[in-house]
Formats: structure tokens, C-alpha cells, sequence
């Protein structure tokens, strides 16, 4: 390594960029193919995506290892998977872990999972903490036990993403005490997922004061979700701050917040509002508002498009929805229909739907609006 480089990297730790980047220039300049790598990386750090191609394809040519790597991630972040792709091969067959684990993720990306999987255990094998996690998570479903000892390998290297994924598998597991434990380690940390896990852990518990102010901590990280959730507790609590925590939801993103809002609206009288907004969340895929779309068109007496929407939302497994369209057929002249699709909710869960199935069977059955 030259002095121009050693220089290099003092002033740039010290935040003098430009120094920096003048002393890599001259030690590429004289034939030390890694500043041309560094320069790479500082070019990308500030957005200049072409000259740090440049650099970083100069240092390929002449044999840079990490360069190679480097070069990968940019053309992958560009749009380029093919190219990123033989990149990384490249890469990874040079011994580099940080490739093998991102050539795992782009192959589990486009569904090669088997492939994935030896590339992360190639990655893990020599100790990388994201290749860990990133095989547990691939693996969790058939292999638990060993999922979270590889979560449990990536956490003794301060893994954020595996403490997380981690305390999510032991909650599935019920081992609730362990994953609360690690998900207060990890709000300890500032990780606001673990905060917004938090907060649903003291919801379930009746405790909304404490789950609200874990979303706020939460919210303050950054986190969409808890602006939903927020919302929920707010309407749990009879807040009206829940309308402005959805809105703040649907602008950062987040789908489910759409739905939430509309049934506020609905409730509140704003139709022609809440209707746009069920409508949008179920093209967010949010399946929920099928069926309360369904109820809104059914009370404006729009029963034909009304009848769609419900059979949606059955097609969906909406059990509420199996009543709603029973009724609904039963009050058209299809009884039998009607009972199919109680048997249905009432497999499903629905009590309304096991209530209506006997009264259908005694000849009691009145139609009624949707429940």
C-alpha cells in the first residue's frame, strides 16, 4: 500500500473527502489498481453512480477482488440481475462471502431457493452474519430448529435483522418470554421493529397506553406499520387522532391503513370517501375491504355490484363476507345458496353465519342487513 493511499485514508476518515479523493487519484494514477476501487466507493457514496462504474470497472480489469464486488451491487441497484449476477459468481468464486451472500439473495429473489441455500451456507460457513440470518429465514419453515440456531450464530455478531427474526420465530414457537426479551433488546438498540412488535404485544394485553407509547417510539424510527397500529389503539381508546395516524399511514405507504380508513369514514357517514378508499385498498391487495366495499354498495342498494364484491371476498375466505352473501341470496329466493354459504361461514368461524344456518334449517330465517 503506498503513502498517497495511507494518506488517503487518514484524511478521509478525518471528513476530508476532496484530500481524499485527490491522493487516491494520484495513487491510481501511479499504478496502485485499489484506489481505484476507493474511488469508486466514495463516488458512489455521493451519488455519482457513472464515474463510480468507471473506477470500479478499472479495478475489475486489473484484478481487484473486492472491486468486483462492489461493480456487482451497482449494476444490480441499477436494474442490471444478469449482470449483477455473473458479478457476483465471479466474486464468490474468488473466495468472497459478502458475493456469496448477495448472489443468495438475488437467486432467492427470482425463486432458485435450492441455489440460494448453497450459496448461503457457503457464506455462512465462513462466518458472514447476513448469509446466517438470510439462510435462516430461507429455511425456518422446514427446519426451525436449526433456523434458529443460525439466527442465534448471526446475533453473537450483533445481527439487528436476526435478534428480529429471531424473537419472531420463538413468539410462533410460544416461547413468548424469550422473544419479549429479545425484542426489548432490540428497542434497547433503536431497532423500531422490535418497538413496533412491542406495541402489538401490549395491545394483546388490553394495555393501549403502553402500546401506544411503544408506536410512537416506534414512529419516530420510521416505522409505517406503527402508524397503523397506532390507529388501531387510538379507535380502541374512542381517539379521534386515529383518522390522522391512518392518513399519515396511507402517505408513508402502508396498504392496510386504506381500509382502516374507510371504515371510519363509513361509519362517520363520509361514503363517497370511504368508498374510494376500500376501492383502493383492495387494489393494494387488502383483502378486508372486499367485503366492506361489498356492505357499502349493498346499503347505497347497489346490489348487483354488491353481490360481486361479496363473492370476492368469499373466493377470499372471508367468513363475515359467507354470511353477508347468504343473506343476501336468501333475500333473492335462493335458499339453497344460502345455506351453502353458512355452512361455509360457520366452518369458518363465523357465529353470526351458525345463527343464521339454524335459523334457515327451523324456517326462522328473516333477511336482515349485513352483520
Amino acid at each position: 500500500m503506498s503513502l498517497a493511499v495511507v494518506l488517503a485514508q487518514v484524511v478521509r476518515a478525518r471528513g476530508d473527502r476532496a484530500e481524499a479523493a485527490r491522493l487516491y487519484r494520484l495513487a491510481a494514477e501511479a499504478g496502485e489498481a485499489a484506489a481505484s476501487n476507493d474511488l469508486g466507493v466514495m463516488a458512489a457514496e455521493d451519488g455519482d453512480l457513472t464515474a463510480a462504474e468507471a473506477h470500479y470497472r478499472r479495478a475489475v480489469d486489473a484484478g481487484v477482488g473486492p472491486a468486483t464486488h462492489n461493480l456487482a451491487v451497482l449494476v444490480w441497484e441499477r436494474g442490471d440481475p444478469e449482470q449483477a449476477e455473473s458479478l457476483f459468481r465471479r466474486a464468490a468464486d474468488a473466495g468472497s462471502a459478502l458475493s456469496m451472500n448477495e448472489l443468495g439473495v438475488l437467486l432467492s429473489d427470482r425463486g432458485a431457493h435450492d441455489e440460494a441455500e448453497v450459496q448461503f451456507r457457503r457464506a455462512a460457513g465462513l462466518d458472514n452474519p447476513q448469509a446466517a440470518n438470510n439462510l435462516g429465514r430461507l429455511i425456518e419453515e422446514r427446519a426451525p430448529q436449526e433456523a434458529e440456531q443460525l439466527y442465534r450464530t448471526a446475533l453473537r455478531h450483533h445481527s439487528a435483522e436476526a435478534r428480529y427474526n429471531l424473537a419472531e420465530l420463538l413468539a410462533r414457537q410460544g416461547r413468548h418470554p424469550e422473544s419479549e426479551k429479545l425484542h426489548r433488546q432490540g428497542a434497547a438498540a433503536g431497532d423500531p421493529l422490535a418497538m413496533n412488535c412491542l406495541g402489538l404485544l401490549h395491545a394483546g394485553r388490553g394495555d393501549y397506553a403502553g402500546a401506544a407509547r411503544w408506536y410512537e417510539r416506534a414512529i419516530a424510527g420510521g416505522n409505517i406499520n406503527s402508524l397503523y397500529n397506532f390507529g388501531l389503539v387510538r379507535g380502541k381508546q374512542g381517539r379521534a387522532a386515529e383518522e390522522e395516524l391512518y392518513r399519515r399511514a396511507i402517505e408513508a405507504g402502508q396498504p392496510n391503513a386504506l381500509n382502516a380508513l374507510a371504515v371510519v369514514l363509513d361509519e362517520r357517514g363520509a361514503k363517497e370517501e370511504a368508498e374510494r378508499l376500500y376501492r383502493d385498498a383492495i387494489t393494494a391487495g387488502i383483502t378486508d375491504g372486499l367485503c366492506n366495499l361489498a356492505m357499502l354498495l349493498q346499503e347505497d342498494g347497489r346490489i348487483d355490484e354488491a353481490t360481486r364484491f361479496y363473492r370476492r371476498a368469499v373466493e377470499a375466505g372471508d367468513a363475515k363476507a359467507m354470511n353477508n352473501l347468504g343473506l343476501l341470496s336468501f333475500d333473492q329466493g335462493d335458499p339453497d345458496a344460502a345455506e351453502t354459504l353458512f355452512r361455509s361461514g360457520l366452518a369458518a368461524g363465523n357465529e353470526s353465519a351458525a345463527v343464521n344456518l339454524l335459523l334457515l334449517l327451523t324456517g326462522r330465517l328473516n333477511p336482515d342487513t349485513p352483520e
